[in-house]
This record gives structure tokens, C-alpha cells and sequence, in this order.
């Protein structure tokens, strides 16, 4: 790939991400569903605490591990009364900055680094730092999310709980 057409895929990347965290930040999770994939997996490994520091495998212990269907369970339930710690909601503020990416045929691998703010309430704060890696895929021109791995630099998550979606 020449340097005018990486250039202009990571400015598609940007755009993607950008438009990505405008659903997001406006709580606007049906449309923010229609970014994913029907083939969709999208997971959170716990960070595991060993020489390697890396997370945990596909087969074992994760925050979540979803699929479309399980997704958009986790959606309806957030906009739903039963999500009584989203009540009043969180005031969420996302960073992502992709950093590399690998494209193969159809499909864009991309590393972002990520950092979600969110406060609640008066007091109640969480920081969850950490990589995101997508696999964007090219559907009628525009990406779409076939999978999606969120790894957090923190082996515990120190919030009481995880309302926010990566």
C-alpha cells in the first residue's frame, strides 16, 4: 500500500472512531449497534498477573464476551429502568487514537490506544485506560466492527460496576 492510500485509510479510521464515540458519548446505542457486524465479537479478557502481562485467552475469564445478540441484550437493558446505577446517567467522555493499522483484503486491523472517563453523581469517578483492537470491516464502502478485543492496563477494574461500552 503507497503512502498517499495508507494516508487516506487512517483518515477513514479517524473519521470512523470519531463518529463511533459521537453515538457513544450521546447515548445514541441503537445507532451505535448498526456499526457492528452480524458476526460480531466483542470482548474485555481480564488482564492476567503473571511475567507476561498479558490478558486473558479467548477460552477464559473475561469482563464480557459478547456477540451481536448479547450486545444488544446489554443495550436494552442500559436504556431500560432495570440499569438503576445509570439513573441519573453517567457523563462519559471517550478517547481513542489509533496508532497502527494492517490492511487485508476486506478487513482493517487496528490498534487504538483508548481511555474512557466517566463520573457519576457527585463523587464517583472511573478511569479505564487501556488498548482497543478492531477489526473493521468493509461493508458497502463503509466500515462496520467484525470484532473487537478491549484490554484494560489494569489487572482489576476498581469501578463498582462496568455501565460504559468500549
Amino acid at each position: 500500500m503507497d503512502q498517499t492510500s495508507r494516508h487516506a485509510t487512517m483518515a477513514a479510521i479517524q473519521a470512523f472512531q470519531a463518529h463511533e464515540i459521537l453515538l457513544l458519548q450521546s447515548r445514541r446505542y441503537v445507532d451505535w449497534l448498526k456499526l457492528f457486524t452480524s458476526d460480531l465479537h466483542y470482548w474485555m479478557p481480564v488482564a492476567s498477573v503473571n511475567e507476561t502481562g498479558e490478558a486473558a485467552a479467548p477460552d477464559e475469564l473475561a469482563h464480557f464476551d459478547d456477540t451481536l445478540e448479547t450486545l444488544t441484550m446489554r443495550v436494552r437493558r442500559a436504556m431500560s429502568r432495570f440499569a438503576w446505577t445509570e439513573h441519573p446517567p453517567s457523563r462519559i467522555r471517550y478517547f481513542v487514537m489509533p496508532l497502527w493499522f494492517d490492511q487485508q483484503a476486506d478487513n482493517v486491523e487496528v490498534d487504538s490506544n483508548l481511555m474512557v472517563y466517566q463520573t457519576r453523581l457527585q463523587r464517583e469517578e472511573n478511569l479505564f485506560v487501556g488498548t482497543r483492537k478492531d477489526v473493521l470491516r468493509r461493508v458497502d464502502k463503509d466500515f462496520r466492527i467484525a470484532a473487537r478485543k478491549v484490554t484494560l492496563d489494569r489487572s482489576v477494574v476498581a469501578a463498582k460496576n462496568i455501565t460504559v461500552f468500549f
